[in-house]
């Protein structure tokens, strides 16, 4: 009698185990093929980061070298407020008077309120930098401002060939187009194209190394 409910008792434990087993085989099943792409997907995310370059717009130039078209750069003052170190008061009013030293209330007060927000990680402060207010501010050496470089179309001849080259205004879609001129009839060759920049990093995130890095030179016409 006892041998036979000991017999009782291994089946029910042997069929306990067969279902957590096929359990568990479904469990990886719907892992492994159902959820697998996903699974893939986020592990890739995880250890690959992906950073878009953006290209410069091709140059024009006569048939003896003379430039008729090119590019200036310029640059957007940038802040990190979690990682400016100095009193957003001091840092506010150095800027400002980088920029407007006979008046520079307004630009203060506006630096003041986009510095004073220590949870905030990016905040632009002012568009189209020159070189030279860029290499006053870096001088200053405040830590968390920064500079994002960007370029603006650049006409030597300015309206004397304006009939002859068109302009780059925005399209529909806010992207670079050239109209009329050269610019118009040369658009897609002139056009920047932007460069991708894959990134492989380690469990801690850290950069690693850079792969498929696609290069582009400006078209000169």
């Amino acid at each position: 009698m006892v041998t036979q409910h000991r017999f009782e008792r291994f089946k029910i434990v042997k069929y306990c185990c067969l279902v957590l087993c096929f359990g568990i085989i479904l469990r990886l099943g719907y892992w492994q093929i159902i959820q697998g792409s996903q699974l893939r997907a986020a592990a890739q995310e995880q250890y690959t980061s992906f950073a878009t370059i953006q290209g410069s717009r091709g140059k024009v130039f006569t048939s003896d070298g003379y430039l008729l078209v090119g590019n200036k750069s310029n640059y957007t003052l940038f802040a990190q407020p979690q990682h400016v170190v100095d009193e957003p008061i001091n840092v506010a009013r150095k800027l400002a008077n980088i920029f407007s030293p006979q008046d520079d209330d307004l630009l203060y007060h506006q630096f003041l309120d986009e510095l004073s927000h220590p949870n905030k990680k990016w905040v632009a402060l002012k568009n189209r930098v020159t070189e030279e207010e860029k290499a006053k501010i870096s001088e200053l050496g405040f830590k968390g401002i920064g500079f994002d470089k960007n370029e603006t179309r650049y006409y030597p001849e300015a309206s004397m060939a304006a009939h002859t080259v068109g302009f780059v205004g925005k399209d529909e879609n806010g992207t670079e187009t050239g109209y009329f001129g050269i610019e118009g009839k040369f658009n897609l060759e002139l056009a920047s194209k932007d460069i991708t920049l894959k990134t492989e990093k380690d469990a801690k995130g850290v950069p690693l190394f850079h792969l498929q890095a696609q290069e582009w030179q400006p078209s000169h016409l």
